[in-house]
């Protein structure tokens, strides 16, 4: 069995932490609003189809190893699985790919489903010529990911990964680990590099490859751009998983430079740009929000009257009634009136001053609720005596033929059916 936690990448778990951190916020951020909600199940719906449809294709049209399915194939996963422990030995498949030479390690239906290694058929071609190892080890690797879990926690953490540098930080972290655990699992690291020299040179030239001065052509090339491909790429670049290898077999030949100045340059401007638009982002979703409230917790232009109503501010309300204010007027958006709106706030001394000042208790809005029925869906006793007494009509109906009586009866306001029904 392999010490798996010696050979964890000193980065990737402490990026994954800060990844579940991120994810976390960042959903209790967009959970605020109703459109941010929309983008969390969006995304994880949209995420999740996708998943599944490439995963569907690939087992429709793959060729899925068994012992009687490339057997000697199958058992080399098989012996590399124990290796690392794996208990349920993965599905894996050989698929065409025109020429692409790849492999990939998933998992159907996400955290639910089953582990599954992609096999692209121009990488299983090495067997026929005569590199196993070379195979074993682009096995290995894929298994890594599945021993690690690295599809479950990038599913964990998706809404971290779409901030910039994060999301490919950790990704390649992951690669770095599958590649320390697949050389130690087949303990051959020349051939993990010789491996990682087909993704590079092909199938065939990878042989002619010369390591050293591929290794300088990496040192040689310097630049914003290529660090800041470097920054947004989710696998480290083949000379550095290279020298990684060489590194942990204690065989490095030739030693890589950091490209720091342009690295760190390219880390502060994306920064900058990436602050910039969850900032952006945050103001829209609280302003979002706001207008929201604005729009359906309150009618639209509310006359002095009616703002003196809702601030319970019974001595405004009376001085605007003596300068003339009409209790009737309607506001223009919604078609509240006075009455209705202290109705609505529990206001029930601004209700009594309207009223003594010829505030119409049966008057409704332009969809037939009266203020008697904002009385009952607050259910205020005090409210409902008042307008009774006031001569309010408990069996006025709205536009969906509702009645004061019958939502008292719906919401089982015993009390103010009483009330109702008395008068």
């Amino acid at each position: 069995m392999l010490d798996e936690k010696s050979l964890i990448h000193k980065k990737e778990q402490p990026l994954f932490i800060f990844s579940i951190v991120v994810s976390v916020l960042a959903v209790i951020l967009l959970f605020v609003s109703i459109i941010g909600i929309s983008i969390v199940f969006g995304l994880a719906l949209v995420t999740l189809i996708g998943h599944a449809v490439s995963m569907a294709y690939i087992r429709l049209n793959g060729i899925q190893l068994s012992t009687r399915q490339f057997g000697e194939l199958y058992n080399r996963v098989t012996a590399l699985s124990k290796r690392f422990g794996i208990e349920e030995i993965p599905e894996v498949y050989i698929l065409e790919s025109g020429g692409a030479l790849n492999a990939f390690a998933s998992r159907i239906f996400g955290l639910f489903g089953k582990n599954i290694v992609v096999l692209y058929s121009d990488i299983v071609e090495l067997v026929g010529a005569g590199c196993e190892d070379e195979l074993d080890f682009v096995i290995a690797h894929e298994l890594a990911h599945v021993k690690r879990n690295h599809v479950v926690k990038r599913l964990l953490t998706f809404l971290a990964m779409w901030i910039p540098f994060l999301g490919e930080a950790y990704s390649r972290a992951c690669e770095y680990t599958a590649d320390r655990m697949a050389v130690a699992c087949t303990e051959k690291p020349e051939k993990a590099v010789r491996a990682l020299t087909v993704f590079s040179a092909g199938k065939h030239l990878f042989r002619d490859v010369n390591k050293e001065e591929y290794l300088n052509q990496y040192n040689e090339k310097k630049g914003f751009f290529i660090s800041l491909t470097e920054l947004l790429s989710t696998h480290p670049a083949i000379p550095r998983r290279i020298f990684e290898i060489e590194s942990q077999a204690g065989e490095s030949t030739v030693v890589l430079k950091k490209k720091s100045k342009a690295g760190v340059i390219a880390i502060v401007i994306s920064t900058i740009l990436a602050g910039a638009f969850s900032i952006w982002t945050v103001y829209s979703l609280i302003d979002e929000v706001m207008n929201f409230t604005e729009e359906f917790s309150a009618p639209g232009e509310l006359t002095p009257l009616m703002e003196a109503v809702i601030n319970g501010d019974t001595d405004e309300v009376t001085r605007l009634l003596e300068e003339g204010a009409d209790p009737n007027e309607q506001e223009p958006e919604v078609g509240a009136t006075a009455l209705i709106i202290a109705a609505d706030n529990d206001q029930t001394e601004a209700a009594r001053i309207l009223l003594e000042n010829g505030a119409d208790p049966n008057l409704a809005d332009p969809y037939g609720y009266t203020p008697l029925m904002s009385a009952v869906f607050m259910e205020n006793k005090e409210m409902v005596e008042l307008l009774l007494d006031a001569g309010a009509d408990p069996h006025l109906e709205n536009d969906e033929g509702m009645t004061a009586i019958t939502y008292a009866e719906d919401f089982e306001y015993t009390e103010l059916l009483e009330m109702m029904n008395q008068h």
